[in-house]
């Protein structure tokens, strides 16, 4: 039959050629993933039986397992420092750390290093130090490239952008100003985009130390001039005068939640409230610290539901 296709048919030939080399193809790339898949069940296999602490890792035979790894030391042979996989390996770890707010020590912590052992032993796990003077540096370039690539983008067809801005201590007693950028693109995307955090070396936030330090974080943003630019703050007093005396800034909302905030503190401290708020933390602090108050919490509550008092 496909001597009778040559001769005779030569256009359905060659397509009958083309989808036998796409078959062949696809059967060697079924092959590939069934002999990885295999390779990955095995491996699974022994690293439940070393973490179970059994022999039956011993008594197994090796199906599939590279002459390389008889002569290789210390484990399995580790990705090229320069390598994308080891590369991209740092990037998720320094994405993990800083989205989950976690302190870079934890990258030496042991439950880690097994965690990622476990993952890819092929991964290098490089110390706290290395994870700050070079991973997170070039997450930080990549994340204000895309930042700048995102605002190339969209920022000139936008009529304005809001901002809200916020001043916070660290541990260390150190001062900070972060100002985010908020804005909608012509696809009805809301985008929220950390655009810059400002070191406040003296202790006290005036006004104008403050505007001074806003107007900096938009001196570097490419608004258009005719856009409006509105910030939303906290309602302390210096706040609103640096968003007052800026001739940048043509709007300024005092953030609902802080000052629903501020009344609740008010209202607490009302002479014929504070008793009873004093009365109830007083109560909720004795059954974080005492077994047998919140036993007899707990079977007050239920026998006042067995009456019908309690929902």
């Amino acid at each position: 039959m496909i001597d009778h296709l040559e001769k005779l048919h030569g256009e359905v030939y060659t397509q009958y050629l083309k989808d036998k080399a796409v078959e062949n193809k696809e059967k060697a790339q079924k092959i590939k993933e069934n002999r990885q898949l295999e390779e990955e069940v095995a491996h699974g296999k022994d690293e439940l039986a070393e973490l179970q602490g059994t022999s039956s890792q011993l008594r197994q035979r090796p199906v599939t397992t590279p002459i390389t790894k008889f002569f290789s030391k210390g484990g399995p042979v580790k990705y090229k420092p320069d390598s994308d996989m080891q590369r991209r390996a740092e990037m998720d770890m320094a994405i993990y750390f800083v989205t989950g707010n976690l302190p870079f020590n934890h990258i030496e912590s042991k439950a880690f290093r097994r965690f990622m052992k476990a993952r890819d032993p092929k991964v290098t796990v490089k110390s706290r130090s290395s994870l700050v003077k070079t991973t997170i540096p070039l997450l930080e370039r990549n994340l204000a490239e895309a930042r700048t690539k995102l605002l190339d983008e969209h920022l000139e067809k936008i009529p304005g952008a809001a901002f809200t801005s916020d001043i916070w201590s660290s541990r260390g007693q150190n001062s900070y100003l972060s100002v985010t950028m908020h804005f909608i693109d012509n696809r009805w995307t809301l985008h929220n985009l950390v655009m810059g955090c400002r070191h406040l070396e003296q202790p006290s936030h005036t006004g104008d130390l403050i505007r001074q330090k806003v107007e900096s974080v938009l001196e570097e943003i490419p608004v258009p001039v005719s856009a409006n630019i509105s910030f939303t703050t906290d309602g302390a007093s210096s706040m609103v005068k640096a968003m007052k005396d800026s001739v940048v800034i043509q709007e300024h909302i005092v953030c609902v939640c802080h000052t629903i905030s501020n009344s609740l503190q008010e209202a607490f401290s009302h002479p014929l409230i504070e008793p009873a708020v004093t009365m109830l933390k007083d109560l909720a602090g004795a059954t974080h610290k005492s077994i047998k108050r919140i036993t007899a919490i707990r079977r007050a509550c239920a026998e006042l539901k067995e009456e019908g008092k309690f929902l």
